[in-house]
């Protein structure tokens, strides 16, 4: 269940059946798109159906050693939503049942807790579903771990006047990350402070340190940590 703001979407279910095939059957069930911007969350099935790949539902067979499934969430950008799952109890004890946020490069064990709170940078995001032996599950979690510091390319580029820059932590750190003009001279700190592991979007709407917007041009971003790694990236403000 997805709730965002006042709007709740409790009709997408995930499961397995004696009597399923790993494909679309008639257990799997389409789900009607939304009206503009209205929160939901669904399976994206394209290799199912090409004209039609919004899902409500994907049961598949029994499960061996692992199942993931993947789906989607669209939720208006920095506004808190909630995941909750119901029934996690009754999958068999001798499987572990994960949430992965794959925007963020997370993860929680849905036993210890079935509800999952989340304010996203962007109005989609992808998430999975791990349920399996403990040996393949925890293969599937460490595969999520960003290997090393990544500085992503800002997007949209060129902005006027926001733009989102991604960073990829592979281990907890202090960091900077600060915007410099073409002359080298720091113009705004967009961030200073602790990094979790994972992925983190960081905005920027092309204000200096002072809240007074910057001119046209090209900027430069720059993330520092403390253990002295350094990474810079590109961006092109246009008004």
């Amino acid at each position: 269940m997805l709730t965002s703001g006042e709007i709740t979407d409790a009709c997408t279910a995930f499961g397995i059946s004696g009597q399923a095939v790993n494909g679309l059957d008639h257990f799997d069930f389409r789900k009607p798109r939304t009206v503009g911007s209205i929160p939901t969350v669904y399976f994206d099935r394209p290799q199912w159906d090409e004209d039609y790949n919004v899902f409500a539902k994907d049961i598949r067979r029994e499960i061996k050693d692992i199942e993931i499934w993947d789906f989607e969430v669209t939720t208006p950008p920095c506004q808190p939503a909630r995941l909750q799952f119901s029934d996690v109890k009754d999958i068999p004890t001798d499987f572990e049942v994960y949430l992965i946020d794959k925007n963020k490069a997370k993860s929680c064990n849905l036993r210890d807790n079935e509800v999952y709170d989340f304010t996203p940078a962007v109005n989609h995001s992808a998430f999975a579903v791990v349920v399996g032996k403990e040996e393949f599950v925890k293969q599937e979690l460490i595969s999520i771990i960003p290997k090393e510091w990544h500085l992503g390319n800002n997007f949209p580029n060129p902005f006027n006047p926001t733009t989102t820059i991604p960073v990829e932590a592979p281990s907890s750190a202090r960091v900077t990350l600060k915007v410099h003009n073409t002359l080298g001279e720091e113009v705004k700190t967009i961030y200073r402070g602790a990094l979790k592991t994972g992925r983190r979007l960081f905005k920027w709407e092309g204000r200096n340190n002072k809240g007074k917007l910057l001119p046209s041009g090209v900027y430069f971003y720059r993330l520092s940590t403390a253990k002295g790694q350094a990474l810079t990236g590109k961006m092109i403000l246009i008004k």
